[in-house]
């Protein structure tokens, strides 16, 4: 079989048809019948006008084929495939077709909904759909705008790809209205778009398409918000004057009793005095009686607060931090009972027992912080004897000191100290001495023990000096380390256990027969242990050099 195209382009609309002609010759030697096919358009179709033709062997006939296009055919040319099939032989034969496609643009644009209620601002969604066959080329603009009124569009120039959608924001802002009714803000949007057909730059086509979009504006305050608002106003006021009005009524019918000054012939009227009190007094170290500053001392009234078993800074009527002298000072308070609250950073919290204040009053506290430890790094000379042990022994400092109040030897509740007024700077300043809180009932106890000994005995004599507690703790630990250029060795003891604030002698027994006294080392509360460095110099009698 021989196939041969008469015609060779069309050109269709979408939805149409047209003929096409084609030369057929049976080269068989038998009798067969035709049948057609259409491909490389998607959704067109072909078929033969007439009745299926019958061809003998070495007929030739032209046909008439018609050729029908979908609705959605994109604009430009096709290349189409018709297939000439013989039924009886199965023998197949294609021809080549060119099918032209003209542009059929269309738009559609709009918004929904087109009327929207905010306050300030409001986001309008505007869909632009490509109904025709070729891609179109948009931009979104504003046709007319309210004065005042603002339009963002995003985006605003775009490309759409034929029989699709795109949505353009389109956000509209006013100013903020305060007070007043609804108010409109209608706002014309212009769509433009240009067609250009593939394969024809000269073919071109403009559309054009309006949309509104109304911003109804309502306003912070509502008429009926305003109203509401005013009517409470006046009935709040109304409801204020009434019962001031009912009060002074009353108190005019019915003043009520009041003491009479010849009920109490012999003094005046009882009540709360009128003069405030001073409280002062210094916070010690509970192991050696040195001052501890930074130690925030808390005056809880237990006249309102009785179920209180605690004082805290909530709770607190007065508060103050202890000097660097470990003095503090509480002025203004009422005569009565109080609890004083004590904490610091690294000491241990504690509540001082009810205590009645009837005067200005001094009062001494000591306090306590966990155990510390203490580093002691021992160097010696290689000639002083071979590597031993080494023992250090910690004593509580036993110096004495002038002022008896830092000294734990005397008791907490005799101690007297010496209040502090204020000078021309705002400054306390020490003015008189004031007596010392007395309490026997409830006076607090002394400062804790130390752990792993027994603290200084007190002593009655508050001008005495302490005496020196005995050991605390002693460590053994053989001198370890290579030698260190010169052949000098090291050994690393740590003192654990000792109680903090306070300050301790360290005896070291190099185990050479070497023994020193390191004295005043400082153990504070809250900080890194100290680490003491003692070099043992190669001499019968060595001085330390502590640092």
């Amino acid at each position: 079989m021989e196939v041969s195209a008469v015609t060779g382009q069309l050109t269709l609309e979408p939805e149409s048809s047209g003929e096409v002609l084609v030369e057929v010759t049976n080269t068989e030697d038998v009798i067969d019948a035709l049948d057609v096919d259409l491909g490389g358009i998607p959704g067109a179709s072909v078929r033969i006008d007439s009745a299926t033709p019958t061809l003998f062997p070495g007929e030739r006939r032209r046909l008439t084929l018609r050729v029908e296009l979908p609705a959605r055919v994109p604009a430009g040319r096709h290349r189409a495939m018709v297939e000439i099939r013989a039924v009886g032989t199965g023998d197949r034969r294609s021809v080549g077709l060119d099918v032209d496609v003209p542009p059929r643009p269309a738009l559609a644009a709009g918004a929904h909904p087109a009327v929207r209620r905010a306050r300030r601002q409001v986001d309008f969604p505007v869909t632009v759909t490509n109904r025709g066959n070729t891609p179109l080329q948009v931009l979104v603009r504003e046709l007319d705008v309210p004065d005042r009124v603002t339009v963002d569009l995003q985006p605003a120039e775009f490309d759409i790809a034929p029989w699709s959608s795109i949505i353009c924001r389109a956000r509209v802002t006013a100013p903020r209205q305060f007070v007043g009714e609804d108010k409109d803000h209608p706002v014309d949007l212009r769509i433009t778009a240009r067609a250009t057909t593939p394969g024809r730059p000269l073919m071109e086509t403009e559309l054009d398409q309006e949309a509104q979009v109304t911003f109804r504006q309502r306003p912070l305050l509502s008429p009926g918000v305003l109203l509401a608002m005013i009517l409470v106003t006046v009935a709040a006021l109304w409801v204020g004057i009434g019962l001031v009005g009912l009060t002074m009524f009353i108190r005019l019918v019915d003043p009520g009793a009041a003491p009479a000054a010849a009920f109490f012939p012999g003094g005046p009227v009882p009540g709360r005095p009128d003069v405030a009190i001073t409280v002062a007094g210094q916070m010690v170290s509970a192991t050696d009686g040195s001052p501890v500053a930074g130690v925030t001392v808390l005056a809880c009234s237990q006249e309102t607060a009785t179920r209180s078993r605690t004082c805290t800074s909530k709770t607190a009527e007065a508060w103050t931090v202890s000097d660097g002298n470990g003095r503090f000072w509480l002025p203004g308070l009422f005569p009565g009972p109080y609890r004083l609250g004590i904490t610091g950073q690294g000491l241990k919290a504690q509540t001082v027992p009810t205590r009645w204040f009837n005067a200005s009053c001094s009062l001494n506290q000591p306090v306590s912080a966990p155990s510390s430890a203490v580093t002691i790094v021992v160097a010696y000379h290689a000639s002083s004897g071979p590597a031993g042990l080494v023992r250090v022994t910690a004593r509580v400092a036993g110096a004495a000191t002038s002022d008896p109040t830092a000294s734990p030897s005397a008791p907490a509740s005799s101690s007297p100290a010496s209040s502090p007024s204020a000078s021309a700077t705002g400054s306390p300043t020490v003015s008189a001495s004031l007596a010392p809180c007395t309490d026997p009932t409830t006076a607090p106890t002394s400062g804790p023990a130390a752990s792993n000994g027994s603290a200084a005995t007190p002593s009655a004599d508050p001008s005495s000096s302490p005496t020196p507690s005995p050991t605390r703790n002693a460590w053994r630990g053989k001198a370890t380390g290579a030698d260190a250029g010169a052949g000098m060795r090291t050994a690393t003891v740590v003192v654990t256990g000792l109680p903090a604030p306070g300050r301790y002698d360290l005896t070291v027994d190099a185990g050479t027969g070497v023994r020193l006294t390191v004295r005043e080392v400082h153990v504070e509360a809250g900080k890194t242990h100290p680490v003491i460095q003692v070099t043992l110099p190669p001499s019968s009698t060595p001085t330390p050099s502590p640092s």
